[in-house]
């Protein structure tokens, strides 16, 4: 009885050693694989970012201080021209990446800049609550 209980116990014991391996094998190929890939994107990504923050932040201070808040037109001028200046920088950074060999996205570097955008623009506006990002 007691040899049949060291058999099964050395046959599981052996059958789990290469699914382990195996497992962790794949683990650490996909971790390397997305540190990798964060590593290669993330200064695309957080220039676009503050690219689209700076804009934003930018179009509500001139929103305010020109008073654009009462006439339409406006406010519709004054987002064409963001949108047109951050792309314009955008665009700009894609080059030199280019230049550098840099790896980025090119879809997501604009989609970051105007997802960034609208949020300076709502929290500058008071939409966004800063009690969401101030922790008091």
């Amino acid at each position: 009885m007691n040899m049949r209980a060291m058999m099964f116990t050395v046959a599981f014991f052996l059958s789990s050693v290469p699914i382990t391996s195996m497992a962790e094998y794949k683990f650490n190929t996909q971790k390397k694989l997305y540190s990798s890939y964060a590593a290669s994107y993330i200064l695309s990504l957080v220039l676009s970012g503050c690219v689209g923050v700076t804009t934003g932040s930018t179009i509500r201070y001139v929103e305010r201080k020109y008073d654009f808040e009462s006439s339409t037109l406006l406010l519709f001028l004054g987002w064409m021209v963001e949108y047109e200046i951050r792309n314009n920088i955008i665009t700009y950074l894609q080059k030199d990446f280019d230049m550098y060999k840099v790896k980025y996205k090119k879809e997501s570097m604009f989609t970051i800049g105007w997802i960034a955008s609208w949020l300076a623009y709502l929290y500058k506006n008071d939409i966004i609550s800063r009690d969401i990002f101030l922790h008091n």
